[in-house]
This record gives structure tokens, C-alpha cells and sequence, in this order.
């Protein structure tokens, strides 16, 4: 009875099965708004999913282990996050254009170019206006 659960859904709307999003380093600031967003509590699980939870789903966890990577130890290794991901669940990061689009990301964001892309430029994913939290 007076037990309650905080719900987050984070959901990318233009990202279409087995592709990436266009342009693809929007994919960097939905990554980031989700982690500013979420509580830093490990005890609270984290859900990504797709419609077969392995390319769109993959391509996300990647790009968000390697951001944190990058933080923590200012190294990349992209082939290496992946492999250990594949070693879990098979098919994450589905296909070469979803490989491709994380070299892409991490291009703009070591470039410093993902700040060019605003979100409003892709309609795909709404800000906190529009976000709302279920109690379950």
C-alpha cells in the first residue's frame, strides 16, 4: 500500500528501427540529458529498450559507457565497450551505420561540436516541460 516507485521514461520518438538519428550527434545530447537526469543511487535500476533491445538499445548504452569512460579515465575505446557488450547480449550495436554513428557522436563531443546541435533541431525527444513521473 504506501510503497511507491519513481518511473523516468526517457523516449526518442525520429530514432528509426535498425538507423540512427538524424543528425546523428543529437543521439550525444539525449545521452547527456538522460544522465543529468537520472539519480547517481545504484541501487535503482536502469531499463533501455527497443523494439528487439539490441541495435537502437546497444547504440545508446555504448555511447553513454563511453562518455562515462571518458570522464573517468580520459581513454577510448569504442571496439572494446562493444565487444564487452556482445559478450552479454548478442547483436548490441546492430549493424555498421550504428557503429558509424558512435564514432560520429564521440567526434562531436571531442571536438566540441555537439553544442551546435540544440535540441530543438530534432523533435525527436521532448525537454522537461513535457516530461512526466508516474508514482507505480
Amino acid at each position: 500500500g504506501d510503497q511507491y516507485r519513481i518511473v523516468r521514461h526517457f523516449h526518442f520518438t525520429t530514432w528509426p528501427d535498425f538507423g540512427v538519428p538524424e543528425p546523428p550527434n543529437t543521439l550525444v545530447k539525449f545521452v547527456r540529458s538522460f544522465r543529468e537526469r537520472i539519480t547517481t543511487d545504484n541501487n535503482k535500476p536502469i531499463v533501455v529498450h527497443c523494439s528487439a533491445g539490441v541495435g537502437r538499445s546497444g547504440t545508446f548504452i555504448a555511447l553513454d559507457r563511453i562518455l562515462q569512460h571518458i570522464k573517468k579515465y580520459d581513454t577510448v575505446d569504442i571496439f572494446g565497450i562493444v565487444h564487452e557488450m556482445r559478450k552479454e547480449r548478442v547483436w548490441m550495436v546492430q549493424n555498421e551505420q550504428q557503429y558509424i554513428c558512435i564514432h560520429e557522436c564521440l567526434m562531436s563531443v571531442l571536438e566540441g561540436k555537439e553544442e551546435l546541435i540544440e535540441m530543438h533541431e530534432n523533435a525527436g525527444y521532448e525537454d522537461d516541460e513535457t516530461m512526466a513521473e508516474s508514482g507505480i
